[in-house]
Parts: structure tokens; C-alpha cells; sequence
């Protein structure tokens, strides 16, 4: 399915991956009102991702006691040092490991961390 009249919020996101190649990490917020499209520009753009960056996942609960760092849990590779060290409860450590999932080493493409409700 083709996504119409997006073009302006992709050409963001993909100024952003730009951006992340180049070894300049950014952060983008794609927000509006409940309804307007938000999850839809994410996958068109996630759908573009392959071959040029890794991507991972998370979500914010939509509960009244959420899980402690649960998008971050949702976007660990499973048996990864990131989940290794969300199951040891370490601060540290995820925030150690989170960087080193996100960074990028000699030769490897982007990382792309979606996360998926914040609010």
C-alpha cells in the first residue's frame, strides 16, 4: 500500500538516517493527534530501512503500571548484551549496551531505534 501525502514527514525521517550514516545521531518525533497517521509514516519509512539500516522496535505500555524500560526490552536482540543486561537489572550496563546496539562499528550500516507510543 502506498502512502499518500507523506512525502514532507519521509523526507524528514530519511534526512535523519542520512544524518545517522554520516555518523551524526538524531532523534525524531513524529506526533499528532490520535488517528492522524503517526504508526503509518513509521512503517512506510521502517518498510524503506532494508539494506541500509538495522532497525529495531519498542513500545511504551498502555498500562497503568508499565514494565520498567519496555521499549527497550521490545527492541533487544534476544541473548544480546542489551537483554543480558535488562535481565541483570544493571543501569549501567543498558545504558552501556544501548549504546553500543545504536553506535555503529567500522562498516556497518545505521541503527534506527523506533519507539512507538510515548506518552
Amino acid at each position: 500500500m502506498e502512502l499518500l501525502e507523506r512525502e514532507r514527514e519521509l523526507a524528514e525521517l530519511e534526512g535523519a538516517l542520512a544524518a545517522a550514516a554520516g555518523g551524526a545521531g538524531e532523534v525524531v518525533l513524529v506526533h499528532g493527534e490520535a488517528g492522524i497517521g503517526k504508526t503509518s509514516v513509521v512503517r512506510a519509512f521502517r518498510r524503506r530501512l532494508a539494506g541500509r539500516a538495522r532497525a529495531y522496535l519498542g513500545a511504551c505500555d498502555d498500562l497503568l503500571s508499565p514494565r520498567p524500560l519496555g521499549p527497550l526490552r521490545d527492541a533487544a536482540p534476544t541473548g544480546g548484551p542489551l537483554a543480558s543486561a535488562l535481565a541483570a537489572g544493571d543501569r549501567d550496563a543498558v545504558y552501556d549496551a544501548t549504546l553500543d546496539l545504536l553506535g555503529r562499528g567500522a562498516g556497518e550500516e545505521p541503527a534506527v531505534l523506533v519507539v512507538e507510543d510515548v506518552h
